[in-house]
């Protein structure tokens, strides 16, 4: 009873963080002053924030989703393999969104499935963040 109140709470607390970010996304799309300069590195500024704002909240998602589908008390131990796949993850995004990485020509004109491409590398990115740093005590003792 105790693991499904903290994880409806948990689930209540992302849905939270998430229109937060989209509240900060518009805050940051309508906040331009008419009397101030518009420079590059303005818009550079705000780009930035959009990208790390997108990435942030489907990170935290598949952050949660992990952390929700463990049993057990859990242990802090670092995995190489799973940060290093986590980190590619994000590099991938983030390219992707520089336009330095692009995908077959063939998926650029769906948008749809565009769309959902790029939604789902920040997700596989926290759950194999979260892979990386903890692992429940029950495989942790089995596995020495």
């Amino acid at each position: 009873m105790k693991e499904k109140m903290i994880n409806i709470g948990l689930m209540i607390g992302y849905l939270l963080f998430f229109m937060l970010m989209d509240f900060w996304v518009i805050a940051i799309q309508n906040s331009f002053n008419t009397m101030e300069p518009l420079n590059y590195g303005l818009y550079l500024s705000r780009f930035w924030g959009m990208i790390l704002i997108g990435f942030l909240k489907w990170f935290v998602l598949g952050f949660l989703l992990d952390f929700m589908s463990k049993n057990g008390k859990l242990q802090l131990k670092v995995d190489l393999i799973y940060l290093s796949i986590a980190l590619i993850g994000a590099a991938i995004y983030f390219m992707m969104h520089l336009g330095i990485l692009m995908p077959m020509p063939a998926i650029i004109y769906s948008e749809k499935f565009m769309t959902q491409l790029i939604c789902l590398i920040p997700i596989l990115s926290g759950f194999f963040m979260f892979e990386s740093l903890f692992i429940s005590r029950s495989s942790a003792s089995t596995d020495q």
